[in-house]
């Protein structure tokens, strides 16, 4: 099929940022959440994967990558993971297979100092008084013209009220990780479908501590930021089961690349987008009509319905979606997993979070039939790490990804160059680095003079890959890089990094410059 012309319509690179509950379970201070994220922290820095010859440098060590591409921090007393981007759906969960298997040499590390952690990949700690969430943010590259246009007007621009917010307020059913009770003084309900739902408090907002938006209004591009920009999404949940993964990349890819491209697509305007998003989070029949902007009603499977057959039709026209990896899959599984919830369909208990969490809920209810308590208590071992989830996963009851992708030749993901470029870097030199941000490395000669490796083009990536590649000594390593025009000598020693919800860091670096 032959395909559009788009050359305003960027590659839809994803990535994920994760921040964990986790206690100690025998705390040695009155803070067992912060002591467990100290430990995995550290646990991180230790098992980056490269050597630092002993030295200490413990004063940049605020937020290390390893050599894989994954970095791991703490932010607002929470460990915190963040991946690569991707640029398929499918390296997005092979990723995410990883980012697991990173998880558990942290928490093994991490007790050797201080004993039994539990980690949860859950959102909120379902205290209907002290209610708290913490996030689970997706980073999805759009070009700088598109998401200029989207903003205009604070972030009132047709693409965003028409599309995107009916978009988010109506996933719950389709990405909801699903949780026990209400929070944050909302009415009483016994089960919903997303954990965050009841902590929306803006349609957008730039923060995402005290106030969380539908749009996030962050301009924080991790590279080119006069081409490219970072979409930031902040209102969805901590995704467990492999295809509620695979859905949620390929169809955000999909959706915002037609949004990019300017498509028309139909207008869902809602009248009020946060009460719908609660109101859908807490309708288990999916057929509760939500009311337009223009005085229509919609269920949420009826707006979902019309946005993924709009941009089935994009991509029969060979628009700018059909450059998304797999693109054709990915949308015939937005309708078909449609179809399976409008008929309440077993075989989502094995690809949905919030309908496999449902069931051991329900599976609970029937072995203890008294119980009070065993509601929270099967909905927190779904959640837990090493728990109830990855029983059900080694059971193949949840599907992992070759249950559902048709191809079955499925290896570690790939790296994107600079990824690439800044692990392979760390492995071979990583001894020599001071700090290693999303697009620059600074390194420190024999002579304790400081160079900065930028990683800003495609060019510059593919010859640090190269120099890398060649396993030379540092000082011909160097050399190499500087000929190249690569290294450049700096005095900078701190560098921003405006990832990962670094709210914090960065309000400390801003008010420095500012002063």
């Amino acid at each position: 099929m032959k395909k559009l012309h788009a050359p305003h319509v960027v590659p839809k690179h994803i990535g994920i940022e994760i921040e964990f509950g986790h206690h100690c379970v025998n705390p040695k201070t009155n803070d067992p959440a912060a002591e467990a994220c100290d430990a995995l922290t550290a646990a991180h820095h230790r098992l980056c994967g490269y050597s630092r010859n002993g030295t200490d440098r413990s004063a940049f060590d605020v937020a290390e990558f390893d050599s894989a591409g994954f970095r791991g921090y703490t932010d607002h007393r929470h460990h915190e993971l963040s991946g690569p981007l991707c640029a398929s759906a499918v390296d997005f969960v092979l990723m995410l297979r990883k980012m697991r298997e990173n998880l558990a040499r942290y928490k093994l590390d991490a007790e050797r100092v201080a004993g039994p952690i539990n980690i949860y990949f859950d959102n909120t700690n379902r205290d209907p008084v002290d209610s708290r969430s913490w996030g689970c943010h997706m980073n999805i590259q759009v070009s700088r013209a598109a998401f200029d246009s989207w903003s205009e007007h604070g972030w009132k621009s047709e693409p965003m009220i028409a599309h995107w917010i009916p978009f988010i307020s109506t996933t719950p059913p389709l990405f909801g990780s699903g949780k026990t009770g209400a929070e944050k003084g909302t009415a009483p309900v016994p089960f919903q479908l997303s954990q965050r739902s009841d902590h929306m408090t803006r349609v957008s907002c730039l923060e995402t501590v005290e106030n969380k938006g539908l749009i996030n209004e962050r301009d924080e591009p991790l590279g080119d930021g006069e081409r490219l920009a970072r979409f930031h999404v902040v209102a969805l949940d901590t995704p467990r089961a492999e295809y509620t993964s695979f859905l949620r990349a390929g169809v955000i890819q999909c959706l915002l690349a037609s949004l990019e491209e300017g498509l028309p697509l139909p207008d869902l305007s809602l009248e009020n987008p946060l009460q719908a998003m609660a109101e859908v989070s807490r309708d288990l029949s999916m057929r509760r009509p939500l009311r337009l902007a223009d005085g229509r009603t919609a269920t949420a499977l009826e707006i979902q319905y019309r946005l993924a057959e709009a941009v089935q039709d994009h991509l029969r026209a060979g628009c700018a979606a059909s450059s998304v990896p797999d693109a054709e899959f990915i949308v015939a599984c937005w309708i078909e997993t449609l179809d399976h919830l409008s008929k309440h369909a077993p075989i989502l208990c094995g690809r949905l979070d919030w309908r496999a969490r449902l069931e051991l809920i329900r599976q609970a209810r029937c072995a203890v039939p008294h119980s009070t308590e065993i509601d929270l208590l099967s909905d927190i071992q779904y959640g837990q790490f090493q728990g109830a989830f990855e029983r059900l996963e080694n059971d193949h009851i949840i599907e992992r990804l070759e249950d559902f992708f048709p191809s079955k030749r499925l290896g570690p993901f790939r790296l994107l160059a600079r990824d690439m470029a800044r692990a392979k870097f760390l492995s071979r030199y990583g001894a020599h680095v001071v700090r290693a941000d999303w697009h620059k490395i600074i390194v420190n000669d024999k002579n304790d003079c400081l160079w900065e490796i930028s990683l800003d083009t495609s060019a510059n990536c593919r010859k640090v890959i190269a120099i890398a590649e060649q396993r030379d000594s540092w000082k011909t390593c160097l050399y190499k890089l500087r000929i190249a025009g690569i290294a450049v000598k700096t005095e900078i020693v701190d560098i921003l990094f405006i990832e990962a919800g670094s709210t914090n860091q960065k309000e400390k670096a801003h008010d420095k410059q500012e002063n």
